[in-house]
């Protein structure tokens, strides 16, 4: 840097002398201006250029109408993105709820053949004991015994009213 400086600063003199001096001078100067700026820090600079940028967005020229373009497609921009952002919650929420009610109908399922296999087990536990009461039934005529038949009876199902009733004895 310090290699360059003194370069321009040799530069500069000789161009003194020359006719078109003072505009080198002075792009000189600025060229000056900002490797010291870039030396001690970018911080003034950076404020020296939002000085200026504000300044000619107040003035209202063509950096203010970017400015606007500008301001008006972010919003755009972030509109699109909160769109966007909806739709997948929206097709996010959607999976959810289809995957719980698949869920749902596995668990009924699973449930509706545990019922089954239950129904099955009773019913082939009950072919067993009506094969058990035949075979007793027949050596007990074979020994000569008599036993008076016992018939299964099954209670009808009560209504619901019938059974929030309270009975009082009698």
């Amino acid at each position: 840097m310090l290699e360059t400086l003194t370069g321009l600063l040799g530069q500069m003199g000789d161009v003194l002398s020359t006719g078109p001096g003072l505009r080198v001078l002075v792009y000189g100067n600025t060229a000056v201006l900002l490797a010291i700026n870039s030396i001690a820090g970018r911080s003034t600079a950076r404020k020296k250029a939002e000085a200026l940028r504000n300044k000619a967005l107040a003035s209202g020229g063509p950096l203010a109408r970017l400015r606007t373009e500008l301001e008006y497609w972010r919003e755009v921009q972030r509109t699109r993105s909160e769109l966007a952002k909806l739709a997948v919650e929206r097709r996010l929420l959607h999976a959810r709820r289809a995957e719980s009610k698949g869920r749902r109908f596995q668990n009924a399922e699973r449930s509706a053949m545990a019922q089954i296999h239950a129904a099955r087990g009773i019913a082939e536990d009950l072919k067993r004991a009506d094969k058990r009461r035949e075979e007793a039934e027949e050596k007990q005529r074979e020994q000569g015994i008599v036993v008076p038949k016992v018939v299964r009876r099954t209670r009808p199902p009560r209504s619901t009213s019938a059974g929030t009733k309270t009975r009082t004895p009698t």
